[in-house]
């Protein structure tokens, strides 16, 4: 019974723990609705999202001071949360899995190892899927630019061409095409606009594109056919990164088995004989020794991953 009590407890704590930041904060009035209809779309279909409850409820949350760079990188990982509701959800999981660890185990070792599993694990996981997003903006780039190119060819402006394309491009080049143009509407300038997407794509090939989207403003030029050379070439670019992965194959497929024979391997000695294996989580020097073989494992992972990582 006494688990059972923790548990209720621990779930009751955190719904009158959110609750509390509803009914105790004041409603902030932000200033800044036009530009966070910009940058705040959504990732189906591009249009912004309005849900006056939500709303209502993360103006409450906006006591949460959040950095510059985890406001971005929760907005580039394309889910749909916004940063204020990650955190709180964040360190709200983080404690309760804590919480129950510890209750169910009353082990210092473990909690501490759920405990930092459970605050690490959200941001790697936002990290990947930022990772991922841009990606697939660099394989979406090329047919973009295609279409960028025939728009201009049809007697499109380059701003009316960028708005055009966005209404039909997937996420997440959709979407980044979409604020440069609200962007241009709105004063910002060409350059500085396309320069933000290209920090925060990571992607060099947009600087192309703004430094010769200027020029072409200011000394005239074929910006269709230039569209279309860039095209090619990022198109090539990544047929030869395709190249490079299935030569690399073999060394991505080493890493995977290096770091899976250890774990496999304590889970099968862990099946057939527990009692070989309680030496190394019952005493203080097996945990040492676990902690420094999943450390040097971790090493090693990061190692065949750098050697692997080619970048054109």
């Amino acid at each position: 019974m006494k688990w059972l009590f923790f548990t209720a407890a621990a779930v009751l704590a955190f719904f009158a723990a959110e609750k509390l930041f509803t009914l105790l904060l004041t409603n902030r009035i932000i200033m800044k609705k036009r530009l966070e209809s910009i940058y705040e779309i959504d990732s189906e279909d591009n249009r912004p999202r309005k849900n006056n409850a939500r709303e209502a409820r993360l103006q409450r949350l906006s006591f949460l001071r959040i950095s510059g760079k985890m406001r971005e990188t929760v907005v580039l990982s394309g889910l749909d949360i916004r940063p204020e509701e990650f955190v709180l959800y964040w360190f709200m999981g983080a404690f309760i899995a804590t919480l129950l660890t510890f209750t169910f185990t009353t082990d210092y070792v473990q909690t501490i190892a759920v405990m930092v599993i459970a605050i690490s694990a959200p941001p790697i996981y936002i990290r990947i899927k930022v990772n991922q997003n841009r990606s697939l903006f660099q394989v979406q780039l090329g047919d973009a630019l295609m279409i960028l190119s025939n728009a201009l060819r049809a007697g499109f402006s380059f701003q009316q061409a960028l708005s055009s394309a966005a209404k039909v491009l997937p996420y997440p080049i959709g979407k980044e095409f979409n604020i440069v143009s609200k962007e241009i509407q709105i004063g910002m300038d060409i350059e500085d606009s396309l320069n933000a997407v290209s920090e925060r794509m990571e992607n060099e090939d947009i600087k192309l594109l703004a430094t010769a989207v200027v020029i072409q403003q200011k000394v005239g030029g074929n910006l269709a056919e230039i569209m279309d050379t860039l095209s090619n070439t990022i198109r090539e670019r990544l047929s030869v990164a395709r190249n490079i992965k299935t030569l690399t194959a073999q060394g991505r497929m080493s890493g995977i088995v290096v770091g899976g024979i250890p774990i496999f391997s304590l889970l099968a000695l862990s099946v057939v004989n527990p009692s070989y294996m309680i030496p190394l989580f019952e005493t203080g020097l097996g945990r040492a020794l676990l902690f420094v073989g999943v450390v040097m494992q971790l090493i090693a992972f990061f190692i065949i991953r750098k050697m692997i990582d080619i970048r054109l």
